[in-house]
């Protein structure tokens, strides 16, 4: 049995970051819409439009950088959400 932690995927990372940040008002799925979040599975927006808003904020929702701490969090969020699109 191996008890070793294996280190997150990129997936897993995105997928967490996503959960730990973003997920108490747009909900797992993307369409939990507290606080006037906006519903993710009906987002048409660029990355580079993505990260404007994670950067900056919007309305209600406060800049994520600081959270995100990085460039490359902040491109695992991102390739998490494209995919709730419908």
């Amino acid at each position: 049995k191996n008890d070793v932690l294996q280190p997150e995927t990129p997936e897993q990372k995105g997928s967490s970051l996503f959960i730990m940040h973003c997920a108490s008002c747009h909900g797992e799925d993307g369409k939990f819409g507290a606080s006037g979040a906006k519903d993710l599975t009906l987002s048409r927006l660029s990355d580079q439009e993505i990260e404007k808003i994670l950067v900056n904020g919007k309305n209600a929702m406060p800049p994520m950088s600081v959270l995100l701490e990085n460039k490359e969090n902040l491109n695992l969020v991102i390739k998490h959400v494209k995919p709730l699109r419908k």
